[in-house]
């Protein structure tokens, strides 16, 4: 039996960020991510084209417009809405505390608390900032690298996540 695993940290619009930003390269698969940027600039040159041809018109403005955003853009976009939203949440800013056991895990925050069997736990998703932990596809929990004491607490949690969840995958 391994020791328990403890993860603490606050829960603030960073982590949120972090968490949402993890989740969608999580959910985009790199083929459609070089897609969208392939599209892109597809609409970038196809609106210079139209706008060399015709000068201003709808197509001219629109596609580089469209292009452009999702370009560079969009993350900054995301990031301002999740900021606006955070401040309107009930869980903004409380302390988080995480338990990796045997059993299962056990989170903690000043509003509540939840126990879930590994049997129950979907996904794993290894992150460049923290883990998500997927009870299904749509609801994850997010810990923090951060939230550990140190990186040999963090090694093992990751060797406890990889034992007990067979879907454990590094998000490209």
């Amino acid at each position: 039996m391994t020791q328990e695993i403890k993860a603490s940290y606050k829960w603030t619009v960073g982590e949120l960020i972090g968490a949402r930003e993890a989740h969608d390269r999580a959910q985009c698969r790199p083929f459609f991510r070089v897609i969208l940027i392939f599209l892109s600039c597809l609409a970038i040159l196809v609106g210079w084209c139209a706008f060399n041809t015709r000068g201003w018109s709808v197509p001219a403005v629109l596609l580089p417009l469209v292009g452009i955003y999702f370009l560079f853009l969009r993350k900054y976009d995301v990031r301002w809405a999740v900021r606006r939203h955070f401040n309107k949440r009930p869980d903004r800013n409380t302390n988080v505390t995480c338990i990796l056991a045997e059993y299962g895990l056990h989170i903690t925050t000043d509003g509540g608390e939840g126990k879930q069997s590994w049997a129950m736990i979907l996904k794993v998703r290894k992150g460049t900032k923290g883990f998500l932990i997927y009870p299904n596809d749509r609801i994850y929990y997010w810990l923090p690298y951060i939230a550990f004491s140190s990186t040999d607490e963090r090694g093992r949690a990751e060797v406890l996540l990889r034992n007990k969840i067979k879907d454990f995958k590094k998000i490209r």
